[in-house]
């Protein structure tokens, strides 16, 4: 009986063992669990955003938005993937949201836009020091990206 017993247990052991090795058991390691909470959120991709109207999010100096209506004097950024355009004038700092930008012209004006390269979750802030020049903005794969901020100096 008593070896019984004993092969039982040993085998009963086995067995616990095989199926913690196949697979039968997990658990996620601390540090994976610390990581999980400790990361942001990702932010979803400007691709499902449905751009709407330009409207400032934060405080507004005396920058404007006019309508472009073919002026080519205006500070201008392409957005919602080269399909719609907005046109800044006046000195000042505006907050605004513009998904999908990939150009900046300026007009008779100098400035920058702050956007946000969404590969690396990398903010940029880039300066136009010419006036009359349209440059191509885009993230670290070469992609479109959402504007965050118009300055017009």
């Amino acid at each position: 009986m008593k070896k019984l017993v004993t092969r039982t247990l040993f085998v009963l052991t086995l067995l616990l063992a095989l199926g913690a090795v196949l697979g039968g058991a997990y658990s996620i390691p601390a540090q994976a669990a610390t990581l999980a909470k400790t990361t942001s959120p990702q932010i979803a991709p400007a691709a499902h955003i449905v751009p709407k109207p330009i409207k400032p999010i934060g405080p507004v100096t005396n920058i404007t938005v006019p309508n472009c209506a073919g002026r080519t004097d205006f500070f201008k950024v392409y957005y919602n993937w080269g399909s719609s355009s907005a046109c800044f004038a006046n000195n000042g700092s505006m907050n605004v949201y513009m998904p999908g930008a990939n150009e900046v012209c300026t007009g008779n004006n100098t400035g920058s836009v702050t956007w946000l390269d969404e590969t690396y979750y990398e903010w940029y802030g880039v300066y136009f020091p010419s006036k009359w020049t349209c440059y191509w903005i885009n993230g670290s794969s070469n992609s479109y990206v959402p504007v965050y901020n118009v300055t017009i100096n």
